[in-house]
């Protein structure tokens, strides 16, 4: 899944990291682009829950 990003396969610190990538490749399957999206995506989530609610 890591590809040949050593830290990932070695340090017990990234054992539960999970990376959304915003898109992969094609032929080897290595996620590309922001790996960052969903953080984003999940706190605008809730902004916009907790204002629905006021």
């Amino acid at each position: 899944m890591f590809g040949s990003q050593a830290p990932y396969h070695t340090d017990p610190n990234y054992a539960k990291l999970l990376l959304f990538h915003e898109y992969f490749h094609g032929d080897l399957g290595a996620g590309l682009g922001a790996s960052h999206q969903t953080g984003w995506t999940g706190l605008i989530a809730e902004l916009m829950r907790a204002i629905h609610k006021q």
